[in-house]
């Protein structure tokens, strides 16, 4: 839900917008039924199947724009987001200039790095394949300052507090936002050092042990200069590791970007923020109706989710090195509770391949010089890196 109300120019930040939307839909439910003793009522956005159109995404100055369209859906439906697909997706000028985006699939839409005149406003229009239209309002383009650094330290507790720092030395620029994207190196449980051939034990062609993963923020950060005497945001709280996280076991690295925001889009994220993040007791603000910069012009009564916006974007990355921190005697994983057995060599003729397919062999046990009688064994969920999401290739990046 990164930009959908922006994301950045050069991302978008899906994870987020499940989380928004879940909110959304869900937030009222929750309330009622914290305070209530009888049957649980669900309001009507619940019951009635409403689907309302979330566009994801904004107009790149500095790289490929990527729009992504897609569709609330009820709590009890299935997890995976509804896409909108065939659409029409274009970016007008206030001069009457247009840019059509391609659809890419899985209801993404894209358009190459263009020049764009950074004196014009632009708006996204959006025709879908039931031929409902959809514009913004016109915003301009707010160029984004560089990011001046991204640090850490270790805190008292022994986790790793990550900050971000920055200044437009212009003053242009009074309200931000960064998301971020998390890669780190894990490893399986255990370490699979054979494979199959034609129901025969041979040594693994891959490396299945060590992995690593991406993932997108799903938080909403946003900082403001407004009413200070400079323009300087000096270690805003980015993201927080706890000592045992199993993303700082080996190797782990931030990829940051920042976005310069206009005061409305930026009170958008604020509520947006508020409602996801702080419904706290009964006594606190109940969560309001969020209201972007999106609707439907060919017909009123129709919702749409989302804030568009154009402009550039700065990133930095950073490594951090579990040698640089104190040691966790523990972790926790994705593999916590996994365990080893023994299969004996005579047995196996009498599997079938599809039973063989879930044993992983870890390594022979030998009964004597030369003789092997048994190999040590695992499942998939527990030798192979790639069950929990992460691939074997390194990252180009990768240091």
């Amino acid at each position: 839900m990164d930009d959908l109300f922006p994301h950045s120019p050069i991302t978008s930040s899906f994870d987020v917008m499940k989380k928004i939307e879940l909110s959304i839909r869900s937030i009222w439910l929750v309330l009622l039924l914290s305070i209530s003793c009888v049957a649980p009522y669900e309001p009507p956005i619940i019951e009635n199947g409403t689907s309302i159109l979330v566009i994801d995404g904004s107009l790149n100055t500095a790289g490929e724009s990527v729009i992504r369209l897609t569709r609330t859906q009820n709590i009890s439906d299935a997890k995976t987001t509804p896409v909108e697909l065939n659409a029409e997706v274009s970016f007008v000028s206030n001069d009457g200039s247009i840019y059509n985006l391609t659809e890419a699939g899985n209801g993404n839409y894209s358009l190459p790095p263009q020049p764009f005149d950074n004196t014009k406003q632009y708006r996204i229009h959006i025709r879908t394949a039931d031929q409902k239209e959809y514009a913004s309002e016109f915003v301009p383009i707010v160029p984004t300052p560089a990011i001046d650094s991204v640090t850490w330290k270790v805190t008292s507790e022994n986790g790793v507090q990550i900050y971000v720092s920055t200044h437009d030395s212009e003053s242009l620029a009074r309200y931000f936002r960064w998301s971020f994207d998390e890669t780190w190196k894990y490893t399986s449980a255990y370490n699979s050092n054979f494979e199959w051939l034609n129901g025969q034990p041979i040594l693994r062609k891959e490396n299945i042990y060590v992995c690593y993963r991406t993932a997108a923020s799903g938080k909403i950060v946003i900082g403001t200069t407004e009413g200070l005497s400079a323009d300087i945001i000096s270690e805003h709280p980015l993201q927080y590791l706890e000592q045992r996280n199993e993303k700082i076991r080996y190797k782990y690295s931030l990829l940051v970007n920042q976005y310069a925001l206009t005061k409305e889009a930026y009170d958008y994220w604020l509520q947006l923020q508020k409602n996801t993040e702080s419904l706290g007791t009964l006594f606190d603000p109940q969560p309001s109706q969020l209201t972007g910069n999106i609707a439907c012009i060919s017909d009123p009564t129709e919702s749409a989710l989302g804030y568009f916006v154009a402009g550039s974007t700065s990133e930095k990355r950073i490594f951090i090195s579990s040698d640089d921190l104190p040691r966790a005697r523990t972790y926790i994983t994705a593999f916590d509770g996994c365990s080893a057995d023994t299969l004996q060599v005579r047995d196996i003729p009498r599997l079938r391949p599809k039973e063989l397919a879930n044993i992983y062999l870890l390594d022979p046990l030998p009964s004597g010089p030369g003789t092997i009688t048994k190999y040590s064994t695992t499942t998939a969920a527990c030798a192979d890196c790639r069950s929990v999401g992460g691939t074997i290739t390194k990252p180009d990046f990768w240091q």
